[in-house]
């Protein structure tokens, strides 16, 4: 244009207080309106205020004397909306661990991009990534399965500008208050028999846990034992000898013991230990895998 803006009573905003016009580093075809928004309307559930730019008609004109044609721009103001972050488990054994982010709006795009993490070792001494996976989108919130490298502790945030308003284009979330998980591996325990056919009593369970457990947390109660006898028409069940049970190292924490079991009746006896029944004495939160 060949000159700039007239004086800024010829262009105005609606909802909003137009206090500058000014050209962009000296650019003579670009130029910036600086408006302070009004207050939204009281009892808006949104905290929106919606303006209109109008720029009148003729206040320039270009090289060739064209007026500018009557022009609107229709644009809103809005603080960002929340997002909280939830796990059903704030200590995982097990993967995928389950993520949720809530927002306190509908959304209209969700970008998994927007996960942050810090991920270390519980000594610190190492740090690792951590994978995202398996978006389920529900009106408000994403729910994602995340998979750390490394056992340790988790730090995670939602960035901004990675959700937006499903109403209101351009409007994201703020960055989510920080959810700290604990992420380990669960350990293996082997259940064993010197023999796979007994002719005499008692039948010797070998135990063998791949972390240490404590004796407080080991209870042979955790055994699920079952008999099937060789004749149908006889009932049994299996007793457990728990005044001769053996551990190795025989005080403290131990990684071996072995049981007596005396079955009642003839037959097939089965041992299970499930899962998550003993944990690892040096780290609580660390059960056992089946055996």
């Amino acid at each position: 244009v060949s000159a700039g803006f007239a004086p800024a009573n010829e262009s105005f905003a609606t909802n909003g207080t137009l206090t500058d016009i000014r050209s962009v580093a000296g650019n003579d075809t670009i130029y910036e309106a600086v408006i302070v928004p009004d207050a939204p309307p009281v009892g808006s559930s949104d905290n929106i205020t919606f303006m209109q730019l109008t720029v009148m008609h003729g206040i320039v004109m270009d090289d060739f004397e064209n007026p500018n044609p009557n022009t609107n721009l229709s644009f809103a103001r809005g603080p960002l909306f929340n997002a909280f972050l939830s796990s059903p488990q704030s200590a995982w054994q097990s993967a995928p661990v389950e993520l949720t982010v809530t927002f306190d709006r509908d959304i209209g795009v969700f970008d998994p991009a927007g996960f942050s993490f810090w991920a270390h070792s519980f000594d610190l001494s190492a740090s690792g990534s951590v994978s995202v996976s398996n978006v389920r989108l529900q009106p408000n919130s994403a729910t994602v399965d995340i998979l750390p490298s490394i056992e340790g502790k988790v730090k995670i945030w939602f960035l901004s500008g990675f959700a937006f308003d499903a109403y209101i284009p351009g409007r994201s979330s703020y960055v989510s208050p920080m959810l700290e998980l604990d992420f380990v591996y669960p350990f293996n325990v082997t259940l064993s028999s010197a023999k796979s056919l007994w002719e005499s009593l008692p039948i010797e369970l070998a135990i063998a846990f791949d972390k240490p457990v404590s004796d407080a947390d080991f209870s042979l109660a955790d055994l699920v034992l079952s008999l099937d006898p060789y004749d149908p028409g006889f009932g049994g069940s299996v007793n457990v000898i728990a005044s001769n049970l053996r551990r190795t190292p025989a005080s403290g924490p131990f990684t071996h013991a072995l049981v007596d079991l005396e079955p009642t009746v003839d037959g097939n006896v089965t041992v299970v230990l499930p899962f998550d029944t003993v944990s690892d004495a040096d780290r609580p939160i660390r059960g056992n895998n089946p055996a």
